[in-house]
């Protein structure tokens, strides 16, 4: 509210201030009744009855949450390049990916932490490891599996219809395998009707359905 309270003073104009996942839902939805799932570096989604309760489900940050995301695809596949060079996995062409990034490999760790965002980072892996799951890698496919399948067990804890949006799920096989799941459990998937700077306009001039999420200094 201090923030909206300074901003409002600054700009003498009236201020809606939401987070960048509610105006995600709010440009896909317009106030409808659904859930965005935003799968890039991480994952959260928002859920809406379309009458007000606005909820949501992970986004609970690198270390506590994301699961299926950038984040966690590019974790688990240097991971499994660790494994593989201290013998306690299996070969994968992730190896030479890994590689490519940093070497020798025994600093991995260390490059890692290194960095102001570890997990933006740790994201960075990700197309590597989408890559490869394409090319037919086992270590990569099962990755790329179990991601899917975390974005899938995070949707049944919200309600449909689905828009699924950010680099992750842009992957061909991601999106496939997670709109492939919930069609098959009876829910719908749709395009977004507009982007999150399109459900940022929508809040500034009208935000009934998201009134609990946004925070106002003035009407529009």
């Amino acid at each position: 509210q201090e923030l909206a309270d300074a901003l409002a003073a600054e700009f003498e104009v009236p201020v809606a201030l939401a987070g960048d996942a509610v105006s995600a839902h709010a440009g896909a939805f317009r106030g409808a009744r659904g859930t965005i799932v935003v799968v890039g570096t991480g994952t959260v989604l928002i859920t809406s009855d379309g009458a007000g309760s606005v909820r949501q489900v992970d986004g609970w940050g690198p270390w506590l949450g994301d699961e299926g995301s950038g984040r966690w695809i590019g974790q688990e596949g240097l991971r499994a390049v660790l494994a593989a060079a201290d013998g306690r996995g299996s070969a994968t062409t992730l190896t030479a990916a890994a590689e490519a990034l940093h070497r020798p490999l025994s600093e991995m760790p260390w490059w890692i932490s290194a960095t102001g965002s570890p997990a933006r980072r740790l994201a960075s892996f990700a197309p590597a490891v989408l890559a490869a799951a394409a090319a037919g890698d086992e270590v990569a496919r099962t990755i790329v599996e179990h991601a899917s399948d975390a974005v899938v067990a995070a949707c049944r804890a919200t309600t449909g219809p689905y828009c699924l949006v950010g680099g992750v799920v842009d992957d061909p096989q991601m999106r496939r395998r997670v709109e492939d799941a919930l069609v098959a459990g009876g829910a719908e998937t749709r395009p977004p009707l507009g982007d999150a700077l399109s459900g940022a306009r929508y809040l500034a001039e009208s935000a009934d359905a998201y009134a609990r999420s946004v925070i106002r200094r003035g009407r529009p």
